[in-house]
C-alpha cells in the first residue's frame, strides 16, 4: 500500500498524526519541588515582569559529528529479514561539549573537550561571569540571579562558596538558596529552546573534521546572538511553562504546549 493511500484511509476514519513526547522520568517528590520553584518564579514575575532577563540561565550540551540521528529507531520493510548491518567508524567520531550562559539578550558560550569536572566548571565561571556582568550598573548587579541544574560538577563543594560570594542568596541550584527542581529540562530555557535551535543549525550539514564542527557551533551561536529578539521571546515563555507546570500539579506538561 502506497503512503498516500494509507493516509487517505486514516483521514477517512478521522485519525490524526500525533507526536509522542519524550520526557524525563520524574521521581517521588519531584512534582512538589517543581511546584515550589514555579510558584517562586511567578511571584518574581508579578513584581518584575522582566524578571527572566535578570537571571543568568546556564547549561551544557554535547555536539557530536554523529549528529542526532538514532539508528536504533530505523526499520527496514521487506518480505523477509535481510539481516542488514551497518558498519560504524567509532574511532572517527568526534565532538565538543558546550557551556552556554544567557543573561537577557546576551548569549555567551565556551567550547571544551572531555568531561565537565568541578575544576573546569569553576574555571568557566571565572572566565564567563566578568564578560556577562562587567558592563552592568551596580544597582542592577544586586538584582541578578544565577541558575544551574543538578549536574555533578555544579554540586561540587568548591562551587557553592563561589556562587554564594558572587550571588549571595540569589543562586538557583540543586543545593542553592533557591532550589532548582531535579529532572526539569522543560523549565530551562536552554533545554526547551536553545539546544534544539542550535543543533538544527549545526547538524544541517555533515562535518568531516573537528575544526569544521567547532566553527559550525560558533557560527550558529553568533547567528543567534544577532537575533536577540528570539532569545528574549524564549525567556518570556518561561512564565507560561511555570503556569502549566502548576496547573498539572508539578507533573509533565509538554504535551499541552
Amino acid at each position: 500500500m502506497i503512503k498516500s493511500r494509507a493516509q487517505q484511509i486514516l483521514k477517512k476514519h478521522k485519525f490524526k498524526p500525533y507526536k509522542t513526547k519524550i520526557v524525563q522520568h520524574l521521581h517521588r517528590g519531584d512534582a512538589e519541588r517543581r511546584m515550589i520553584f514555579c510558584n517562586w518564579y511567578l511571584q518574581k514575575i508579578q513584581t518584575n515582569r522582566r524578571f527572566a532577563r535578570s537571571v543568568i540561565w546556564s547549561d551544557e550540551a554535547y555536539f557530536s559529528s554523529a549528529g542526532v540521528f538514532n539508528r536504533n529507531n530505523t526499520r527496514h520493510w521487506h518480505q523477509e529479514n535481510r539481516r542488514l548491518i551497518f558498519e560504524r567508524e567509532q574511532q572517527g567520531k568526534f565532538g565538543f561539549s558546550v557551556a552556554c550562559f544567557i543573561l537577557g539578550q546576551t548569549l555567551t558560550c565556551r567550547i571544551y573537550e572531555g568531561v565537565l569536572s568541578a575544576e573546569r566548571y569553576l574555571g568557566i565561571l571565572e572566565d564567563v561571569l566578568p564578560e556577562l556582568l562587567d558592563n552592568i550598573p551596580l544597582a542592577r548587579l544586586n538584582t541578578i540571579y544565577f541558575q544551574q541544574d543538578g549536574a555533578p560538577a555544579h554540586n561540587a563543594l568548591m562551587i557553592r562558596p563561589f556562587l554564594e560570594n558572587h550571588f549571595p542568596g540569589k543562586w538557583i541550584g540543586t543545593n542553592g538558596p533557591i532550589r532548582w527542581p531535579p529532572r526539569s529540562p522543560d523549565l530551562s530555557v536552554l533545554d526547551f529552546f536553545l539546544w534544539g535551535y542550535l543543533k538544527n543549525k549545526v547538524y544541517s550539514k555533515r562535518h568531516t573534521n573537528s575544526q569544521e564542527l567547532r566553527e559550525a557551533i560558533m557560527v550558529a551561536f553568533r547567528d543567534l546572538q544577532r537575533r536577540s529578539i528570539i532569545i528574549l521571546n524564549a525567556l518570556e515563555r518561561i512564565t507560561k511553562l511555570c503556569e502549566l507546570c502548576i496547573r498539572e500539579n508539578g507533573n509533565h506538561f509538554e504535551q499541552f504546549l
